[in-house]
């Protein structure tokens, strides 16, 4: 019978504790496994406690250089969506299996957040915000209309399960005007209801076809074309400070970046360069995601003018359904299940 533990050194993890357990509880096939062994001594594992018999790890930590203290370890499970903190650990038992959570309602609220930035530049409200501020009453900041929705171009960095969700709302909302970075090219198509007869249940919709573009032609191509550029990307070797003063200048006249990915894929200190250099491109930077969390309060981004800067909020995990989601993630692997969401292809780092 396989041992259980999972990991926790922060107050959000010792909550999510007996959710998970009681998710497991309420799975008929893994009804009969023992109760979970609860680490939550912070940094370290207790010499004390025997987990030599564990088999399964479910960490919502950093388990750096304890790995060892694992030898029947036969499946990791995060409790997280990102992995990137687990990768960089040198001893991290990359022989083992790892399957990061997959939740889908973090991943309609990374799309309502992306529209919610979107919109908000589109209808002008971070001028409007600082007209307030100056109390200046003015109904055109720019002294023109916002131009129609379906002429903004976005480019999303980062068209894997989050880069489809935020391409699908955009699209929805009448943003049609989307393309896409990732890892190959492909073409996706997204559907849009675009009208209704009263009385009458049939609807009309629109097939959107999204262009998806790769290597770094395409990287320049999308920045160059896009009004707007949301990085959804994950923290590998291959996107660590990929996003830098360099593609900032690629970027529109008074274009918008939104990272809500990963801190280490953009050089921070090249945001504030990129917005204050005479030959500045980008207007605003919306940053929910940055290298050293929380920002120190001493960082000039917090003051920037042109700067937005969020807390890491863009798609929080809700603990309820992560747990029932790490409990079928359990229950797929010991059923044996050929595709198990999440599971981490480690040469591609997600």
């Amino acid at each position: 019978m396989s041992q259980i533990a999972y990991i926790n050194w922060e107050a959000t993890g010792t909550a999510a504790f007996p959710l998970i357990q009681k998710a497991i509880r309420e799975t008929p096939t893994l009804a009969h496994l023992p109760d979970l062994l609860h680490i939550n001594t912070p940094n370290t594992i207790p010499d004390t406690l025997d987990v030599s018999k564990v088999e399964i790890v479910i960490v919502d930590a950093s388990v750096v250089g304890l790995w060892s203290r694992f030898p029947s370890l036969k499946l990791i499970l995060s409790a997280w969506a990102g992995i990137d903190r687990l990768l960089k650990d040198p001893d991290f038992p990359r022989h083992i299996p790892l399957i990061r959570l997959v939740d889908n309602s973090m991943t309609k609220r990374m799309g309502q957040i992306a529209l919610t930035h979107v919109l908000n530049h589109h209808r002008e409200m971070n001028l409007i915000t600082r007209q307030q501020i100056q109390k200046v009453w003015n109904k055109k900041p720019r002294g023109v209309l916002p131009p129609p929705m379906e002429d903004v171009q976005i480019g999303i960095l980062g068209i894997g399960v989050l880069g489809k969700e935020v391409a699908s709302q955009l699209i929805r909302n009448g943003f049609t005007g989307v393309r896409g970075w990732g890892t190959v090219e492909r073409s996706l198509t997204i559907p849009r209801l675009v009208d209704s007869v009263t009385g009458n249940e049939t609807a009309v919709v629109e097939e959107v076809s999204v262009q998806v573009v790769a290597g770094r032609e395409g990287l320049e191509h999308v920045l160059r074309t896009s009004d707007i550029v949301i990085s959804l990307l994950p923290s590998t070797p291959d996107t660590y400070h990929l996003i830098g003063y360099s593609e900032f200048s690629k970027m529109k006249r008074g274009s918008m970046f939104v990272n809500l990915g990963r801190g280490a894929t953009v050089v921070q200190d090249d945001v504030i360069r990129a917005l204050d250099d005479e030959d500045a491109m980008i207007e605003w930077a919306v940053l929910d995601v940055f290298e050293l969390e929380p920002l120190p309060e001493s960082n000039p981004l917090w003051s920037h003018p042109h700067v937005i800067v969020t807390p890491h909020m863009a798609a929080l995990t809700d603990y309820t359904f992560a747990a029932r989601t790490i409990a079928n993630s359990l229950r797929l692997y010991t059923e044996g299940a050929e595709r198990i969401p999440g599971l981490v292809d480690f040469s591609k780092g997600f």
